[in-house]
């Protein structure tokens, strides 16, 4: 047997304007009814509430940088770091939506190179669902020199340009220094760009293992290849643990 909703209730207050409350009965796979409370985005308009954008500005000579976003967050009365996002208009596409926010945001006109799958946000406390978008922005592009942003009333937005590569220690600098906030997704994408130059390295480590234990299997026969082909990942596994211990301690 599989879980399934059998019904909701709506409990939105009077004069809520973005969210919707509601209460959800479902039944679990052993056939028991349920009680699940959750919010909702009122503003969606079509099969997706929002996207966040991942743009790369290019400029010749120079390191790849991101564009990074703080603003106070009232519901955790903090500033928070996030990736540039917003909410998909009505007959706008993902894309569509992350080239407008850019502009609006940043002041950056940006090409998509990509766009994910619909992906939940929250899905233990919220339907809200999106999209990330990936861009591209020619920092030489006369468009894109003095930008300015085209901020909506009530949005008050710091933009920082981050370089790519060093991203991760770029958050916890700030976290560290200003005790300001993480959004999950730039968080994640952070972390996935250090996990993929690990990836990176270990491939790159073990195809010279395999060299080096070829060349040496050749000459002095093949009863020191393990050991060669361990040396590698070993440190590289030792380097991250180290990370991770730095940050644990930074954090604590």
């Amino acid at each position: 047997m599989t879980s399934r909703v059998l019904g909701s209730e709506d409990h939105t207050p009077e004069g809520f304007k973005w969210l919707r409350l509601k209460q959800i009965t479902w039944e679990d796979p052993h056939g028991r009814q349920r009680l699940w409370e959750c919010a909702e985005r009122s503003t969606r308009r079509g099969a997706i509430d929002g996207v966040a954008i991942v743009a790369k500005i290019l400029r010749k000579g120079q390191p790849p940088v991101l564009p990074v976003l703080k603003q106070y967050r009232p519901p955790i009365e903090s500033y928070c770091m996030e990736l540039p996002a917003g909410l998909v208009d009505c007959n706008e596409t993902a894309g569509e939506a992350a080239v407008r926010e850019l502009k609006e945001e940043t002041g950056y006109t940006g090409v998509v190179q990509e766009v994910t799958p619909i992906c939940v946000s929250d899905p233990g406390m919220s339907s809200a669902n999106m999209q990330y978008a990936t861009l591209t922005v020619d920092g030489d592009a006369p468009e894109n020199q003095d930008v300015k942003q085209q901020l909506d009333d009530g949005e008050f937005i710091q933009v920082e340009l981050v370089r790519w590569d060093g991203l991760l220690q770029h958050i916890q600098d700030e976290m560290r220094r200003t005790g300001c906030a993480v959004d999950a997704r730039l968080l994640s994408y952070a972390y996935g760009l250090e996990h993929a130059k690990e990836a990176a390295a270990l491939v790159v480590a073990e195809a010279a293992a395999r060299a080096a234990a070829a060349r040496r299997s050749s000459s002095i026969g093949s009863s020191s290849s393990s050991s060669v082909a361990s040396w590698p990942l070993k440190g590289c596994t030792e380097q991250r643990l180290e990370m991770k211990g730095r940050w644990a301690a930074e954090r604590g």
